[in-house]
């Protein structure tokens, strides 16, 4: 299976199969240990039909470990009416992860010190928990902190009124007091950094003198 599916995405569960079974039931295991959640019944499964089950959303579901599972059980029995046409069959451990899009300030901006606040524009997928936003003036190191928001703050990101998940969310950023030319920005969860985004190329804070 996967290392890692992102909450929000399509998934396509593929495996192989030799001989004649009929269908199959894809189950799946939040990390329970228990199969408790029916994906997907009377997926074909025999081998010239063979092997795709419809594309599965990956749910809103984050432990923070890589131990989820899917199985795929046989449906149909022997003449008995008891023993399946198949054995079960699980995936390898994977690990349900959140998404960040950073859509602006993203390239190519211009903002002034002293002038309007800069937008910092983004939607998440998933329970993310608290969520960082940085910025950098050089490197792409971002050390620098702009604030931590938790997603399901109930005044919203920067005071605005608080945003559904897959919904723009806005940081409402003071202009920082140094011009420069490289500036970016990367929004990250706090307690997983691997669940990021940040700008693809630089933004521009120039002076303002005023006569």
């Amino acid at each position: 299976g996967a290392s890692s599916l992102r909450v929000g995405n399509t998934h396509t569960v593929t495996w192989n199969a030799d001989g004649t079974m009929g269908t199959v039931k894809l189950l799946y295991d939040n990390g329970a240990g228990t199969f408790g959640t029916t994906v997907r019944t009377g997926v074909a499964a025999s081998a010239l039909s063979c092997c795709t089950a419809p594309a599965w959303t990956i749910p809103d579901e984050i432990p923070g470990a890589a131990d989820n599972k899917v199985k795929l059980e046989c449906e149909e029995k022997f003449s008995d009416l008891v023993t399946p046409k198949c054995d079960p069959a699980e995936s390898g451990l994977f690990q349900i992860k959140g998404q960040l899009d950073l859509t602006s300030p993203d390239n190519g901006e211009v903002y002034y010190v002293g002038g309007s606040n800069i937008p910092i524009n983004y939607t998440y997928r998933g329970n993310l928990g608290t969520i960082e936003l940085r910025y950098d003036t050089s490197g792409g190191g971002y050390p620098n902190l702009i604030a931590s928001v938790a997603y399901n703050d109930p005044d919203g990101p920067g005071g605005n009124p608080a945003c559904a998940e897959g919904a723009t969310c806005t940081y409402s950023w003071p202009v920082p007091g140094t011009a420069g030319t490289q500036y970016r920005v990367k929004i990250l969860q706090f307690s997983d950094s691997t669940v990021s985004d940040a700008s693809i190329g630089n933004f521009v804070i120039k002076g303002n003198v005023t006569v």
